[in-house]
């Protein structure tokens, strides 16, 4: 079932993004010394800011979180896919599938739903195209030692 999540929620929350971000994180020597400001390293007081500007859901199985994304209205008709994770031991069970169709269900027609990832990973770049997201290249940003690859889904009537 997803729901919205809920203020008291969020430090289960940041620990399920990152517990599950770190095996990524070690694959791609992404560490808190050259990326302090990714979501895996993240303050909980950090993360409780966000909850403000972004709506959060949650994947339950039962009363057990396993899986977050949050979404974020940018300017215009873009919606951003932020903090998208699912537990390990959830993984290939359909849950991030749910939680992005749910996501793509949010917005309206002629709306965008876009996302940033780790580029150099591969696996997950094809999960996204499997999920109908098209890849639209990459970026970097000084706070991040690696380069961002970027994803669109744009709705349709």
């Amino acid at each position: 079932m997803i729901r919205p999540i809920t203020s008291p929620e969020l430090p289960a929350c940041l620990a399920l993004i990152q517990s599950a971000f770190a095996p990524v994180m070690a694959r791609f020597h992404v560490t808190k010394d050259n990326a302090p400001y990714h979501v895996a390293f993240m303050a909980l007081d950090d993360f409780v800011c966000d909850f403000d500007n972004m709506s959060m859901y949650g994947y339950f199985c039962g009363e057990e979180l396993a899986g977050f994304v949050a979404l974020e209205k940018l300017d215009g008709n873009e919606y951003r896919v932020n903090y998208f994770t699912v537990a390990p031991e959830h993984q290939r069970r359909g849950i991030g599938a749910a939680l992005l169709n749910f996501c793509k269900a949010q917005i309206n027609v002629g709306e965008t739903l876009s996302l940033y990832f780790i580029n150099a990973n591969e696996p997950l770049k094809a999960w996204y195209i499997k999920q109908g997201l098209s890849y639209t290249g990459t970026r970097r940003v000084d706070y991040l030692p690696f380069e961002q690859g970027r994803m669109e889904w744009i709705k349709t009537g």
